[in-house]
């Protein structure tokens, strides 16, 4: 668990950046649990103010810091000058290995399980698709060409494709943030990829607030937010088989739309 800018942040797995269906890998997600890099290359601003590195992105003299970076505006991040390593740029590679080397692992449970099929049923009347849905299993998608246009932020956060289900509690002991602001949540999250979740078991939520699936879908805003408010799942039992469906998720699973 980090505390960012951002606020409380569990680390999202890469592998659901890009959609692994398509072979040129150039539908992207929305970055960050708050929709706040529309670019791999973002990043940089964690590399020099996180990780203590000077970054990548540099002037023309191909050695000297640009100090010209933001998210978003006024310049996309990608295709500037950077580093190179054997003649190839660092974010190049960076943005390359997280395309094309990063896989989902492949679930241990099998897709043809009852309880895999009958969850999957249940998933699908519940709605769960309006944000979990797709190749990506997230309905989250950068719908531009870097950098953005006017309106589409608000709050340094790509507003549409934030989802608010409930699972913001400003009150939590861990929602701070690094620049003693409010932390980012009140407008909702961008939803995370359900693909391959079984390999990450241990925290959920943008801030690690729960430790289980089934604690995830004890809340009944998140759960009933594909149905309007109506809720499809009051049955435990059919909760726990939504949640053995989510384990089954991998690469092999067809998608909904």
């Amino acid at each position: 668990m980090w505390i960012f800018a951002a606020g409380p942040r569990r680390t999202v797995p890469q592998h659901t950046d890009f959609d692994q269906t398509d072979p040129d890998r150039t539908t992207q997600r929305a970055l960050n649990w708050s929709a706040i890099f529309d670019e791999e290359e973002d990043f940089e601003l964690n590399i020099r103010g996180v990780s203590g590195g000077l970054g990548i992105i540099v002037l023309a003299d191909g050695v000297s810091q640009d100090t010209n970076v933001q998210a978003f505006t006024p310049l996309a991040n990608a295709n500037r000058n950077q580093l190179k390593v054997r003649g190839v740029g660092g974010w190049d590679a960076l943005k390359a290995f997280v395309q094309f080397g990063i896989r989902a692992p492949i679930s241990p449970v099998a897709a043809g399980e009852p309880d895999v099929v009958a969850g999957r049923a249940l998933f699908q009347a519940a709605n769960c698709q309006l944000c979990h849905g797709g190749p990506q299993w997230t309905s989250s998608r950068v719908r531009y060409t870097p950098p953005p246009g006017a309106g589409v932020l608000v709050n340094g956060q790509i507003i549409s494709e934030l989802k608010n289900v409930g699972t913001f509690n400003s009150a939590f002991f861990n929602e701070v943030r690094a620049t003693a602001a409010a932390p980012l949540g009140a407008d909702g999250f961008n939803p995370p990829s359900l693909l391959s979740l079984f390999a990450f078991p241990e925290t959920f939520l943008h801030n690690g607030a729960l430790n289980s699936l089934d604690a995830v879908l004890d809340n009944v805003t998140h759960r009933s937010a594909g149905t309007g408010g109506v809720d499809t799942l009051t049955n435990a039992a059919d909760r726990s088989k939504v949640v053995r469906f989510i384990q089954s998720i991998d690469a092999s699973t067809p998608p909904i739309p």
